[in-house]
């Protein structure tokens, strides 16, 4: 089964070098680089995959965040980059991913999204971030497109079908921009008008010539429609540059131009092996007990009446602990 891990890598920069970055793409560093064995001042988290569980095991939880970024305090690390790789994802993970940047940032670390896609509800992740720097190719909002290296499990598709059509029947009807994000709009100064349209079908948005979203465009001033007619908004990078939302670069190393790189990553996200772990063995049990049903079944009928009933408790007995198990699966992959 393949399962993905979140990579995160430390990061040895210069504290000022920051604040050049947001001076436009390919500025390069005045300071000299840091020096082997100084204490990091930045770390990158890599959001790759789904913001929660879709029906692949390639996918990030808010826990695996919380513990990389409880890490990165211990370091005393200043600047959080989040690399973000995501189609979308599900909406109550999207919401604790985003009070933890939000967190985050009131405890004064600066959070830097650097987006190769970010898809759906991966484009509100971007957005409560301080700063966005886009890499060549990246899609924002829109509706919900493969990430690169995603690929669906079939064994977890197989196992639990019917749970991964509720979960894409509740995300449906769920209101994708919710109070979190209007937190994070005040707090990083954004638009929040933005935010619903790059989720929402219903949100028509304009933007004015002094650089501000309307939902409606006032018929005395000059106006451009950014979203079609019936769709959710989806912008490339380069579109959220010219609407000064990000600046752009050629790769991550780029994005983080002012900085050295430590050599050696540190996986700080332990909690998604765990996690993934958990969730391949809940998938082994109900293996195994519709393997126990299939042969029951293959019995067929006993003519014998106690032959009959003791299989008949068997089934019950089989189908209670597969219930037990796709419960203990639900809450796994359900959770932020």
């Amino acid at each position: 089964m393949h399962i993905s891990k979140s990579l995160i890598c430390w990061i040895a920069v210069l504290a000022a070098g920051i604040d050049r970055a947001a001076g436009g793409a390919h500025a390069q560093s005045a300071q000299p680089p840091a020096k082997a064995g100084d204490a990091p001042t930045a770390a990158v988290i890599a959001l790759h995959g789904s913001a929660g569980f879709t029906s692949s095991l390639d996918f990030f939880s808010a826990t695996s965040l919380d513990e990389a970024i409880a890490a990165a305090d211990a370091k005393s690390v200043k600047t959080l980059f989040l690399d973000i790789d995501s189609a979308s994802g599900v909406v109550a993970t999207k919401d604790a991913v985003v009070r933890s940047i939000l967190n985050a940032r009131a405890r004064g670390v600066r959070t830097v999204a650097v987006v190769r896609n970010a898809g759906g509800v991966s484009a509100l992740i971007a957005l409560a971030c301080e700063r966005i720097v886009v890499l060549p190719g990246a899609g924002f909002g829109g509706e919900p497109a493969p990430a690169s290296g995603v690929r669906a499990d079939p064994q977890v598709e197989k196992a639990v079908r019917g749970l991964i059509s509720h979960i894409a029947d509740s995300e449906s009807s769920r209101r994708k921009f919710t109070a979190v994000d209007a937190d994070a709009a005040k707090v990083t100064g954004r638009s929040a008008l933005l935010s619903r349209a790059l989720v929402e079908h219903s949100v028509q948005i304009w933007r004015l010539k002094n650089g501000e979203f309307v939902e409606a465009a006032p018929k005395d001033a000059e106006a451009t429609r950014l979203d079609r007619e019936g769709r959710v908004l989806a912008l490339g990078g380069n579109e959220l540059v010219e609407l000064s939302l990000a600046t752009s670069a050629a790769t991550l190393a780029d994005a983080m131009h002012a900085f050295s790189t430590d050599p050696t990553p540190i996986d700080l996200a332990k909690s998604m092996e765990l996690l993934q772990g958990r969730i391949k063995k809940a998938l082994q049990l109900i293996d195994v007990d519709n393997r126990k049903l299939d042969e029951l079944k293959e019995l067929g009928h006993s003519k014998t009446k106690s032959v009959q009933s003791s299989r008949e408790a068997s089934k019950r007995q089989l189908e209670s602990k597969k219930a037990a198990h796709v419960e203990e699966l639900r809450k796994l992959l359900e959770a932020p």
